[in-house]
């Protein structure tokens, strides 16, 4: 009896440290998505009332096109490791931080003219922020009174 209870403690303190090894790898993997969005929301917010330039100013059009693809492969890990909840939020707030720059006429919702960028982006990184929150535990511990 005793090695039976040894060997199940054993056994559920390694699925206990495997889950918490699986949960600090996604956090990591959030975290470095959070940093590219956050760039990109800086660079947006810097050509927001000039993004038609990009379509003349190929510098400029280039560092937008690696900003895009750096928080395009951010998003794809997030993907690899997140629950189908936070895929869609993360998808979401990709497309809309991606729809800011204008490159295609095809992609995201159309900014209405004099949109703020705060504005235009807020419901969707509500829904990310809270939809990670939730996926790496911390809105339960943030409940508790």
């Amino acid at each position: 009896m005793g090695v039976y209870l040894t060997t199940r403690t054993t056994k559920e303190q390694a699925e206990a440290q495997q889950a918490a090894a699986l949960r600090l790898e996604r956090k990591e993997i959030i975290l470095d998505y959070l940093k590219e969005t956050q760039d990109m929301q800086a660079f947006i917010r810097s050509i927001w009332y000039r993004r038609e330039s990009l379509a003349e100013d190929k510098e400029l059009s280039r560092e937008a096109s690696i900003r895009s693809h750096q928080m395009w492969f951010c998003q794809r890990k997030v993907h690899v490791v997140a629950s189908k909840p936070l895929r869609e939020a993360c998808l979401a707030f990709t497309e809309k931080l991606d729809s800011c720059l204008g490159f295609s006429d095809d992609l995201g919702e159309k900014m209405p003219e004099g949109t703020n960028f705060w504005l235009f982006i807020d419901a969707e990184q509500d829904r990310f922020l809270d939809t990670a929150r939730d996926e790496l535990g911390f809105s339960k511990i943030l409940r508790k009174p």
